[in-house]
């Protein structure tokens, strides 16, 4: 069977453009009741709270909240799987995810996440004000998170 050389080098442009594309997955929406953290193992339960970390392959682990997602990052390191995204669902939207580099996180013993470190992740430096006045704590960025977290 004999191709042509146009016929031939679409498909390898439509070959190369679909690889791509399956490497820049995005979050995968938790199924609340049926996934697994894959840190604890516990199944997620709080559509308010979750993490996904997803590998430059596409892999995704769910998480129950933020802290298992650290906790995560720091028994198994990026070597082991290069990160393409880091998400946390925001509380003030349940169910949606934002970046995890980027979320503001409101450390108070008002607002109790699955494991017990009481973080909450938030879109805005302004809803995380009002989450603070509503119920105290402190708010922190990644870093302080990241920190903080044990």
């Amino acid at each position: 069977m004999k191709l042509n050389f146009k016929f031939e080098i679409h498909l390898i442009v439509v070959l190369i453009a679909t690889s791509l594309m399956a490497c820049t997955r995005g979050p995968s929406p938790i199924e609340i009741g049926k996934d697994l953290c894959a840190l604890c193992k516990m199944t997620i339960m709080d559509k308010r709270y979750g993490a996904e970390l997803i590998t430059d392959k596409g892999k995704i682990y769910k998480f129950d909240s933020a802290e298992c997602l650290v906790n995560y990052l720091k028994e198994y390191p990026e070597s082991e799987h290069p990160l393409q995204l880091l998400m946390v669902i925001d509380h003030a939207l349940p169910g949606e995810f934002i970046n995890a580099k980027e979320a503001f996180y409101l450390h108070s013993e008002k607002l109790s996440s699955p494991m017990g470190a009481n973080v909450t992740a938030l879109h805005s430096k302004a809803i995380a004000e009002d989450y603070l006045t509503q119920y105290g704590g402190e708010i922190w960025t990644w870093e302080e998170l990241c920190r903080q977290v044990q």
